[in-house]
């Protein structure tokens, strides 16, 4: 191409180059979302796997009393039926705001296995509704029920993880 003269020469020169800047710039933005995107979902995978050993920590704790035939089983399971009436009845006392009565009903529930409870002590002890507040217990609870497959659990948990960090609970 031929130019007229030096300036228009430069003028030209000057559009490409900005042209190129502005294409690199939008390549370099699209990648970096792409990458941003690609971090979020590797680190909420990260905590999806925390809670899951949590949970596999946390059972190994456990221990279930053996009957070894010498004497009855003392311990005391309570029906399905039992389990879901007094599920259901904890659940309303909360909603009238009788939060310790609900407390003494879910808290068995939840030691129990009972995912719905887990949750339930787990908010309770959250915010401090008839259980005492405290941050370490509440995500425990909540990571039980998470990783069991309570799905809202699992929504609290995520919020709790991105708002204090894996494990919820603030560092002092």
């Amino acid at each position: 191409m031929v130019y007229q003269n030096a300036k228009a020469r430069d003028l030209f020169s000057n559009r490409c180059i900005i042209t190129a800047i502005i294409n690199n710039t939008t390549k370099f933005n699209d990648m970096k979302n792409k990458m941003s995107l690609t971090i979020k979902h590797t680190k909420n995978s990260i905590h999806m796997l925390m809670g899951l050993g949590l949970l596999i920590f946390l059972s190994a704790c456990s221990s279930t009393p053996v009957n070894t035939g010498s004497q009855p089983n003392t311990v005391s399971r309570t029906s399905t039926a039992e389990m879901q009436e007094q599920l259901t009845e904890g659940k309303s006392l909360f909603l009238k705001k009788q939060y310790k009565e609900a407390a003494v009903l879910l808290l068995p529930l939840a030691r129990q296995g009972d995912i719905d409870a887990q949750y339930s002590v787990g908010y309770m002890y959250h915010y401090g509704y008839g259980l005492p507040r405290n941050e370490k217990e509440s995500t425990r609870w909540i990571a039980t029920a998470a990783a069991r497959g309570h799905l809202i659990a699992q929504e609290a948990l995520a919020r709790i993880d991105a708002t204090h960090g894996p494990g919820g609970v603030i560092a002092e």
